[in-house]
């Protein structure tokens, strides 16, 4: 038996441990939490100086803490690991920062945003950094690296740099710059000389404004304040000002100020983002108060009926009132995730499963263990030289033209550019069936187009330092299926390339092969778990059931996968991943769900690798197509056919004047929620589901009069108005583009008993449920072509057309399963297009046409091929008539 210790001496451990305790935390707040929040001493100089009268928004995030954070949750180096910059035209304002060597998390302290008022095109705002600086480096870097342009004045020198946006080609902004040891400002040319004097002006103390600014963005990681909400929409430019403004509307003058918060907490791990307002009329601010918080309360309720999960996400926001102020608060944790993954669920099963007006489904409980069908697989040793040649026959990708290694590339397709002036694209593919040891992430082999030469021996390549796709940017190779890779490449063509003068691509793949891989198991895993192998450091955040968090940091392409296994060591089906690179940089964050409980997890490195390249060139323009069997375009011939033609066909007197031939019952009958006849149609209202939209969907029968079947232009199916229960009426908005309330009407599928059927479907933008519909109402537009033309085009080469009185139709783009024609008019007077063989013999599509709107008021048609032709038919309606014929439906 073990000696109990007198009651005095349990008490003396007691007193130690407890005030060992108390050390402890005391050295921790003073030597940890405390210096997080302490200002830095430039601080309140930048705040005060940015601060000017006309000020509109300030907004500002601690560096520190954002740091601290991530290597609390991430146990990442205090100082960032060295990485290669992207090109100057591609960084963002870290980068710059590291390229004028400065490490963001050991130089960095605070940043600061400043937006003021603006009636120009341009944005008048300023950035002040807060930190320990080099200035010399940082002048070397904007004037070597960005060709700045030094301007001394009143003994200080600044930097000029107008800096292009990589993806528009467009300016991005000109900034001025001054950089001081212990801070940075950028701020627009107009508004950098009031600035620079301000923050070279002594510190007045804090004002009311700055002092408000410091109660609430303190303890907050990031927080935007706006003073005077009123006056935002004179900065509307800024990409969220005008969304901002319109949220506070319409009682936005009762508010003197704004405050979005953002705070993060290490224990227990939960993040709170809280909006804060200042009254300034407390009796309309409380107006709108009750407002916000009875909507809330009433979605709440809504999405209860509708979709019970995402009820279940307002668990964690709060609005609450104390003197003047209002708050609302909104707390993020892991639970909250977990709720946002049942709604994914449940959205999923209300997509696939469910029908009529329920909306009701509960979300499922863990599902059963799910292994993964098609494992990413690693040999132990790989080589080059080793690699198996590209075999098309076990790939479905079609023929290539070349093959490099275990490469296959092809020409896929040309196309005119997007604006007139853009002149001609390739688009280059390059596939692979299975290269040892490459997974899709990150991306090991790259395609890249070196040169385009015309007949003449011109270079064509456009030369390109920006955009989102340019030239000298290569494509990766990635894979929706693995083993299988496949990459597409778009390069622009110099104006005025003529498509019939392209002779040769030259372009090569660039692969970086690991030669040696190695597979460690973590049997048992736990949170806080940390593997450091070849430069690369993963670190196990959290393991519970079948969710995984980690963080991987350094040399991160050494990692080559990472899965949950289960007890018998077989990999897992992932149900949802999701990753993003860290705040400031040197690695990423990822969280995967999984189909079963996590037992052990893989991880495989690049133990070694190899590096080279495979040149091509393609010289076949021609874009032959595959031969299929021959299947022949069996639609009739189009004649003229007016609404007084099928009213003689399938209108009846008898028994009553004006009845209508009825259709034959579906051949399968589904259950409808309402049906009606109109003329000889039929239209039902199939199914009613709430998604965030109310969504209907609709069919539309009827019978197969000459001309109906696969016309393009055959008409609109409209809603015209939506009756709730409750009286409310609902009514096509000026602006559809969260909505649809109309479709055209086409029908492509065969006859059925001398019957055509269609689908169709709506979403409005409503918060009313299916069960709170009383009725739909719309209008059915049908075409008749009165007069009818067909014009040919004989040559099918990118850039060729052909023109008919006012009706102008331009190949557009051609690939080998695909052909696109533009017309400079609408979809609505092109009846049909015909595609032709080199005998005259009508070709089957691959499939339905798909045509869209163009901006100039034109049409778009992308014709899917089943075989190649060698010229085209457009059937234009020269002269139209319309009809309209409206019906009603009464869901039960």
């Amino acid at each position: 038996m073990a000696p109990v210790l007198p009651p005095a001496i349990m008490r003396k451990i007691a007193v130690a441990l407890l005030v060992g305790v108390l050390a402890l935390c005391a050295g921790l707040y003073l030597l940890v939490w405390r210096p997080l929040f302490i200002l830095p001493e430039a601080l309140p100089r930048a705040e005060q100086a940015l601060a000017t009268p006309d000020l509109l928004l300030l907004a500002g995030v601690n560096a520190k803490q954002v740091d601290f954070l991530e290597r609390w949750f991430m146990d990442l180096p205090a100082a960032s690991p060295e990485s290669v910059p992207p090109a100057p035209g591609e960084r963002d304002l870290l980068d710059h920062l590291r390229g004028a060597r400065v490490d963001p998390r050991r130089d960095l302290d605070y940043v600061l945003y400043a937006l003021y008022p603006s009636q120009e095109a341009g944005l008048r705002q300023a950035v002040a950094l807060i930190g320990r600086f080099d200035p010399a480096a940082i002048g070397a870097y904007l004037t070597s690296e960005l060709h700045a342009r030094p301007i001394t004045a009143d003994g200080r020198t600044s930097y000029e740099v107008t800096l292009t946006d990589a993806s528009s080609c467009k300016p991005a902004a000109t900034w001025r710059v001054t950089a001081e040891p212990g801070w940075i400002l950028l701020a627009d040319p107009a508004s950098y000389a009031g600035l620079a004097s301000r923050f070279g002006d002594r510190p007045q103390g804090e004002n009311g404004e700055t002092r408000w600014w410091h109660e609430l963005a303190l303890t907050d990681v990031a927080g935007i304040a706006v003073r005077r909400p009123d006056r935002l929409e004179t900065g509307a430019s800024f990409p969220l000002v005008g969304p901002a403004a319109d949220a506070m509307a319409p009682n936005v003058e009762a508010f003197q100020r704004a405050y979005l918060g953002l705070g993060i907490s290490a224990v227990p791990p939960q993040g709170q983002l809280r909006l804060v307002l200042d009254a300034r009329d407390a009796n309309r601010a409380t107006e709108q108060i009750k407002t916000w918080q009875h909507a809330v309360n009433e979605s709440r309720a809504r999405w209860a009926t509708a979709m019970p999960t995402v009820a279940r996400l307002y668990d964690g926001l709060s609005i609450h009132t104390e003197g003047a102020r209002s708050t609302l608060e909104v707390t993020v944790d892991r639970a909250t995730l977990a709720r946002l993954q049942d709604v994914g669920k449940e959205l999923i099963g209300q997509i696939f499963g469910g029908s009529g007006l329920e909306g009701d489904t509960q979300p499922s409980g863990p599902g059963a263990e799910t292994l993964d069908t098609n494992p990413l697989k690693f040999e132990p040793t790989a080589s080059i030289a080793a690699l198996d040649p590209y075999d098309p026959t076990i790939q479905f990708t079609g023929k290539v033209d070349v093959n490099v290694g275990p490469f296959g590339i092809r020409l896929d397709s040309i196309q005119l550019g997007s604006a007139a002036e853009d002149g001609l694209e390739l688009v280059v593919a390059g596939f692979a069936n299975g290269i040892p040891n490459i997974a899709a992430e990150p991306p090991r082999a790259r395609l890249i187009i070196d040169r385009v030469t015309s007949t003449s021996g011109q270079e064509l390549l456009k030369g390109e330092d920006c955009g989102r796709e340019r030239n000298g940017m290569p494509a990766y190779f990635t894979s929706a299926l693995p083993p299988r890779l496949s990459a597409r490449k778009t390069v622009h063509l110099v104006p005025g390339t003529d498509a019939r003068a392209l002779q040769r691509i030259a372009g090569h793949i660039a692969l970086r092969l690991p030669t040696k891989t190695e597979a460690m198991t973590l049997t048992e895993p736990k949170s806080g778990m940390v593997v450091e192998k070849y430069g690369a450091k993963i670190s196990i955040s959290r393991v519970a059931g079948s969710s995984l968090s980690y963080q991987v940091t350094g040399d991160r392409d050494r990692v080559l996968l990472i899965r949950a296994l289960n007890a018998k060591g077989q990999p897992l089906a992932s149900s949802m991943r999701i990753s993003g690179d860290l705040l400031l940089g040197s690695g990423f964050a990822a969280r995967a769900d999984y189909s079963g409980s996590i037992a052990a997890l893989e991880i495989v490195f690049a133990a070694e690798e190899q590096t080279t390249e495979f040149p091509f060139e393609l010289t076949d323009f021609l874009l032959s197509a595959e031969h299929h069997p021959f299947a022949r375009d069996d639609t009739p011939e189009f004649q003229p056919y007016t609404h007084q033609a099928l009213r003689a066909q399938y209108s009846t007197d008898v028994p009553n004047p004006g009845t209508w031939k009825p259709l034959p019952p579906p051949e399968k009958p589904q259950p409808r929620l309402s049906v009606t006849e109109v003329e000889p149609f039929e239209i039902s209202l199939d199914r009613a589901q709430p998604f965030f939209q109310l969504a209907l969907s609709m069919t539309v029968r009827g019978p197969d009069a000459p001309g109906f079947a696969r016309r393009y232009n055959l008409g609109q199916l409209q809603l015209t108005r939506v009756t709730l229960k409750d009286g409310t009426v609902l009514v096509p908005p000026a602006s559809t583009e969260r909505s649809v309330w109309s479709t055209s009407l086409r029908f492509v599928s065969a006859p059925k008993q001398g019957v055509l059927a269609a689908p169709a479907n709506f979403s409005i933008a409503t918060k009313a449920t299916p069960l709170d519909l009383q009725s739909v109402e719309g209008s059915l537009l049908l075409r008749f072509p009165t007069a009818l033309e067909t014009v040919p085009l004989d040559d099918l080469g990118v850039g060729r057309s052909v023109r008919s009185s006012d009706m102008k139709v331009t190949v557009a783009a051609r690939g080998r399963h695909s052909l696109v024609l533009e017309t400079n008019q609408d979809a609505d007077h092109v009846v049909y297009i015909r595609l032709l063989d080199g005998h005259g013999q009508a070709l089957m599509l691959g499939g339905p046409p798909v045509i869209m709107p163009l901006p100039d008021g034109g049409a778009r048609f992308d014709l899917s091929l089943s075989n190649e032709p060698a010229r085209a038919e457009i059937i234009i309606a020269r002269e139209m008539e319309t009809a309209t014929l409206p019906f009603s439906l009464l869901p039960p």
